[in-house]
């Protein structure tokens, strides 16, 4: 019967890796193939073992500190990070995970408000909070062009509804009260006067410095 087994040739004869079971003075015939280093020979009837994480990354040989994987945030793909933390919905930019865009990042973004407050403004982490400053500075020119087409349509969708319900608004106004109202009617506009913006008073005061 056939038996297939592995030798190591040391220059002068095969050294067999297992042992051959014949009777000595057996004849046998020998076909030698090469075996490269980097190839693993399986023999019949024997199944290969998987390898372990371990054994795997030591094969590859792979350089880098001794503690990398204590410091494995800064070797991650910074922009594929960013991208899975910013995704494009039908609202437009917006930080995954939420309902919140980055034109909504920029109305504060443009008033100078710091990252603490927008934050607790938009009911962010601090995480989701930098992931959206980080996305506006690295794309600044396409976020601030998206911007100012969603302050142009808010503007016209507000001058709509505003000629939409003039006219309704200022019927309103003046309608008078329905039967029996009356004393309430009185106070409500009584309250609006008073909530009403006056202009503050300044007083001045000149002391004569001679």
């Amino acid at each position: 019967m056939p038996q297939e087994l592995e030798a190591t040739f040391d220059g002068i004869a095969l050294q067999l890796e297992s042992r051959l079971n014949l009777t000595a003075g057996t004849r046998v015939k020998i076909i030698v193939e090469r075996i490269l280093p980097n190839e693993e020979s399986i023999l019949p009837n024997e199944q290969k073992q998987p390898k372990t994480f371990l054994q795997t990354a030591q094969s590859l040989q792979l350089q880098g500190e001794p503690d990398w994987s204590e410091k494995i945030d800064p070797c991650l793909d910074e922009e594929a990070v960013e991208q899975t933390a910013i995704i494009r919905t039908e609202r437009g930019l917006t930080v995954s995970g939420t309902r919140i865009t980055l034109y909504d990042v920029m109305d504060y973004v443009t008033a100078s408000y710091p990252p603490k407050f927008i934050r607790a403004s938009l009911s962010l982490t601090d995480e989701q909070v930098n992931a959206a400053l980080s996305y506006i500075e690295t794309h600044r020119e396409q976020v601030e062009a998206e911007y100012q087409l969603v302050l142009k349509e808010a503007e016209a969708l507000r001058q709509y509804y505003e000629g939409k319900n003039c006219d309704l608004i200022a019927r309103l106004a003046v309608k008078p009260p329905n039967p029996g109202m009356e004393a309430a009617w009185e106070k409500l506009q009584a309250q609006k006067a008073r909530h009403q913006v006056q202009p503050p008073h300044i007083a001045v005061k000149i002391v004569n410095l001679n």
